[in-house]
């Protein structure tokens, strides 16, 4: 028995040398035959001009480099552009009008007035602008404005808020899904106010920075839907775009209503003013502020404990993907997409990265 056994063993490892020794063979010759197509390949490519060896034994067939187009000028247009939300857009806009060598600008309103808008569109229609990406504050207000630009050939990009309009006229959208938002929002507050059974019968208080303005309506919607399954008392009110109106709109209303135990803004400027009045007010952990964007007071206040959070809406990519898209439609013809931002939630325990890049400008 052990005889066959050592037989079975050493016929084993002679069928395993004899594989060694043919695969080390035909491993060779696959070797050299490879390496004579590469060089074959090589030097007929490189006599063409279009690759080069990067590295021994390695061609790169890498892509030339990409030369911009001259002359092009892109605008992206808005309302309220005094507003901090817009600094992060404006940047992302510069660096795209600096990567692609091209004229790219943002215009509009300082404050929140459509009409100005469409007049601003207008205007710029006649000024052979190559591309544009619209900020559509109330449905069907820009339908006129964008029928022009788009029998004159010129792509059109909804960004930021109208994507129902978008998805009506057939454009694409670079934004926020702001109903989606608002569910996202509304689960969050009812969390900070210690979870559904806690949250219930409590009262608190919505601002709005421009009522009637589409995506800060379908905030307010998806949030009161989730505070209103969970019996969480709510009203509402304008703050407008200035941060001192804001603040006095503020104290007046919970001083009616000494009951409210959170401030919920859907913009840029109620956060931080919500957040300044439970500092000033010596209300820190009785009243909740929580909103949305990331002015750099309203990081600072979640620093340091008077506001418990706030959502980026990513604006730069807003304005610098907005742009990339319209450039490479009139560039390339590369159809734009849409592109949805996600919310991303900031509190205590992500707010230091955020306030680097805000100081950069980036968020």
């Amino acid at each position: 028995m052990k005889k066959v056994v050592l037989y079975f063993v050493v016929a084993a490892i002679s069928l395993s040398l004899i594989s060694v020794f043919t695969m080390t063979g035909c491993k060779e010759a696959v070797a050299e035959e490879v390496t004579g197509e590469e060089e074959a390949v090589a030097e007929e490519v490189t006599g063409e001009g279009e690759a080069v060896v990067a590295e021994e034994g390695m061609a790169s067939f890498g892509a030339k480099q990409f030369e911009p187009a001259e002359g092009l000028e892109f605008a992206f247009v808005s309302i309220s552009t005094q507003v901090a939300f817009w600094v992060p857009v404006d940047n992302g806009i510069a660096d795209f009008a600096a990567q692609y060598g091209v004229k790219a600008v943002h215009m509009g309103p300082p404050d929140y007035k459509p009409e100005e808008e469409v007049a601003v569109l207008e205007n710029l229609l006649e000024t052979g602008i190559d591309g544009v990406s619209i900020f559509i504050p109330e449905p069907g207000l820009m339908d006129s404005v964008i029928a022009k630009y788009l029998d004159k050939g010129i792509p059109v990009i909804i960004q930021n808020t109208g994507a129902e309009d978008a998805k009506r006229l057939g454009l694409p959208y670079v934004g926020k899904e702001n109903y989606l938002g608002g569910l996202e929002w509304g689960e969050k507050i009812v969390e900070v106010l210690g979870g559904s059974e806690e949250a219930k019968d409590k009262q608190v208080l919505f601002m709005t920075e421009a009522p009637g303005q589409s995506s800060l309506e379908e905030r307010l919607k998806g949030a009161k839907e989730i505070l209103d399954e969970v019996g969480v008392i709510h009203e509402t009110i304008d703050v407008t775009t200035d941060r001192e109106k804001a603040y006095s709109n503020i104290e007046s209303a919970y001083t009616a209503n000494p009951e409210i135990v959170g401030l919920f803004s859907t913009d840029t400027t109620g956060t931080p003013a919500a957040g300044l009045f439970v500092k000033n007010n010596d209300l820190v952990g009785k009243v909740i502020v929580g909103g949305f964007d990331l002015t750099p007071d309203t990081l600072v206040g979640i620093k340091e404990g008077y506001i418990e959070f706030t959502i980026d809406q990513y604006p730069y990519r807003a304005g610098h993907l907005s742009m990339t898209m319209l450039y490479e439609k009139v560039v390339l013809g590369l159809e734009p997409f849409d592109h949805f931002i996600p919310s991303g939630f900031i509190d205590k325990s992500n707010v230091d990265v955020a306030i680097e890049l805000s100081e950069k400008g980036y968020r």
